[in-house]
């Protein structure tokens, strides 16, 4: 069975959507090419980005964590895990287990930070 597949940039052309707050990532180690195909959209909407960084998944996938944050790190990210209720900086020593990490473009990382503490987060 045949699937279409499309980058996010020219899906969002094609779509003719004006607004994008947040993307949801869970792709089982493609989520750097994924992003790579929606450079333009993290540009354009900044949204606030969640995925899974499981090193070991990556790997197999033929790219890492590391890869993976500093990806996002050049797109101009902060990356923070999530457990449960808190939200704190993320860092490498979090893999190769899995990891929900929450990327707030850096232009509003405290005002994210403060919505999520309203909502009964931890940071």
């Amino acid at each position: 069975m045949a699937v279409r597949t499309v980058c996010l940039d020219d899906w969002l052309e094609e779509s003719c959507n004006q607004r994008l707050q947040a993307i949801k990532i869970d792709a089982e180690g493609s989520e750097l090419a994924i992003l790579k195909g929606a450079e333009r959209v993290l540009q354009r909407f900044r949204p606030i980005i969640v995925l899974e960084m499981n090193d070991i998944v990556l790997r197999q996938a033929g790219s890492s964590s590391t890869a993976l944050a500093s990806h996002l790190t050049s797109l101009d990210y902060s990356l923070f895990g999530i457990s449960r209720t808190r939200l704190e900086p993320w860092t490498r020593r979090q893999c190769p287990h899995a990891s929900e990490v929450l990327s707030i473009p850096r232009e509003s990382v405290e005002t994210t930070l403060d919505s999520f503490r309203r909502a009964g987060f931890k940071s």
